[in-house]
């Protein structure tokens, strides 16, 4: 038999003004985080540290005021990939 253990992690994707903010906690060394809006890709991080990374509708992928998008950001590590997803609508104000 084989038995596969994920691990509970503290990463959290949260809605924040006209985006998102990622947070990777100490203790997982993430490789890439790949940024998604309404499933497609639209920004791609090289990184190998914790800490917070913030995705913003606008700057990082086109968006039109008043429209809800889905936010998604895949947290890749050597072990196991973090799918983190969150509503957000964009205004310009």
């Amino acid at each position: 038999d084989i038995s596969v253990t994920v691990p509970v992690t503290d990463i959290d994707l949260e809605a924040v003004a006209n985006g998102a903010k990622l947070t990777v906690p100490a203790g997982i060394t993430a490789t890439a985080i790949t940024w998604y809006v309404n499933g497609t890709q639209a920004k791609a991080e090289t990184t190998l540290t914790s800490g917070t990374y913030t995705f913003t509708l606008g700057t990082d992928a086109t968006a039109s005021v008043g429209t809800q998008y889905t936010i998604k950001a895949v947290v890749t590590t050597a072990n196991v990939d973090y799918t983190r997803s969150v509503a957000v609508e964009y205004s310009n104000e």
